[in-house]
């Protein structure tokens, strides 16, 4: 057994295709994503300590909870990793913290960041290996069956997985496609991009309830924004195949990043706000090629494209705004320390 585990997630940002990764969408028509995980991380660090006291778990995030039992818990998503990997009467003490270098409720896929990392350290602690996709229908399961937190399924893949990749979803599965681009258009990627802070946070479950209740996975009008969305991926995935100019690509990229907001935002009003929209027109009017909303919608980063040239007027826009840039990264979760 490893007594301390600490491990990294790295968060993602979300391109193409958000939306047609719920079941009840893609086991009807399939469904396809476009992302990459980057140099922001998630951490937990795992300890099985010897238990003195009555209480059997310490639990640290942005709130501290020390409970005898997992199902004393208020964080529905450790109560059940919890629950469903340690023994349900373990004599030690259970030392748990969770950090991370962006906060939650932004729209870079924190809760499956955490789900991935405390499935990650658990396993580890026992000494067992896990595959990235193991890992990824464990935390599916966990978020959306046994919590029954409503969203797609793309943030736990991605960031069991890492890297820039076309995930693909059918028959209640999924196939995970990497792109494989030169340093050099990497580099180019993430130079031209932004994530800008909204200056508000968001519950994803509660965008995606919206959803639900407006059936937007029953109503003709609305299936016809999230086929757009599909339409839209593959478009991009050609992008990322070719060979284009500098300038080229990143144009280019930045215009199906704006065609699929436009498809996204047509799905309910709680995706965008008269805010997020004022916003986004001054983006493009001061160079800016596309952007999008990470995430659920309604708040958190927003993604910006745009020319390496106009960055600065970007930046003048941006002056009440924290803005960050971002690489990609092009791996998945790592064990930093088991011991």
């Amino acid at each position: 057994m490893n007594k301390h585990v600490t491990v990294r997630v790295p968060f993602r940002v979300s391109f193409f295709g958000g939306g047609t990764d719920f079941p009840s969408y893609f086991n009807q028509f399939g469904g396809s994503v476009i992302g990459t995980t980057i140099n922001k991380y998630s951490y937990v660090s795992l300890s099985i300590l010897e238990k003195i006291f009555d209480n059997r778990i310490k639990l640290s995030y942005s709130s501290v909870e020390n409970v005898i039992a997992a199902d004393d818990l208020q964080h529905v998503i450790a109560k059940e990793i919890i629950n469903s990997l340690h023994p349900q009467d373990f004599n030690y003490f259970l030392d748990i913290h969770s950090y991370a270098d962006l906060p939650s409720g932004t729209g870079i896929a924190s809760s499956s960041a955490f789900s991935i990392g405390l499935l990650l350290s658990s396993h580890t602690s026992f000494g067992k290996y896990k595959q990235p996709y193991q890992l990824a229908r464990e935390a599916i399961d966990i978020e959306r069956t046994k919590c029954n937190l409503m969203g797609g399924w793309q943030d736990q893949i991605h960031c069991s997985f890492g890297g820039l990749n076309r995930i693909n979803f059918n028959n209640n599965d999924f196939s995970v496609e990497p792109y494989i681009l030169t340093k050099n258009r990497i580099k180019i990627l993430s130079d031209s991009c932004l994530m800008v802070y909204l200056n508000s946070k968001r519950s994803s479950s509660k965008v995606y309830a919206s959803l639900e209740n407006e059936k937007v996975f029953e109503s003709d009008s609305k299936l016809k924004y999230l086929h757009d969305l599909q339409l839209i991926t593959n478009q991009a995935d050609k992008l990322f195949k070719t060979s284009l100019t500098e300038d080229e690509f990143i144009s280019e990229f930045g215009r199906l990043i704006h065609k699929n907001w436009v498809a996204k935002k047509s799905l309910s009003s709680t995706i965008s706000s008269p805010y997020i929209d004022n916003l986004y027109e001054k983006l493009l009017n001061a160079g800016a090629y596309g952007g999008k909303l990470l995430g659920a919608g309604g708040g958190g980063f927003f993604l910006l494209v745009f020319d390496k040239k106009k960055k600065n007027n970007i930046l003048k826009e941006l002056s009440n705004n924290y803005s960050t840039s971002f690489e990609i990264e092009t791996s998945g979760p790592k064990i930093l320390w088991a011991q």
